[in-house]
């Protein structure tokens, strides 16, 4: 038997199974269900759409999340920038320190 026969051959069986009476019949203990699917859109929100890409826009809590991370991103910058920005700089050496260990002047 060649590929084609086979194939041929395969296709027949199937194309009976499908056309089967039995396989057509509805069944008396399910009713059909039409299915909605909404493919996890979640509703209907405003969106904007370009180039073929469809962003949602952000919920209220994201925009003061997002605000608030950067507020504490932008701080913890700024406290570095006071802390070690001289050395950073160029203008005092890394290892003159900070000055505020509270040895009050007392060596080692």
């Amino acid at each position: 038997m060649s590929l084609r026969q086979a194939a041929n051959s395969w296709a027949r069986v199937t194309a009976r199974a499908l056309a089967s009476p039995s396989a057509a019949a509805p069944s008396k203990y399910a009713a059909p269900v039409k299915q909605a699917r909404g493919f996890a859109a979640g509703g209907h929100h405003d969106t904007h759409t370009s180039h073929g890409i469809s962003v949602n826009k952000p919920s209220a809590w994201h925009l003061y999340g997002a605000r608030a991370f950067g507020a504490v991103a932008w701080f913890w910058i700024f406290y570095r920038m006071r802390e070690d920005g001289p050395a950073l700089l160029g203008l005092r050496h890394h290892w003159e320190g900070h000055d505020d260990h509270g040895h009050d002047g007392k060596e080692h």
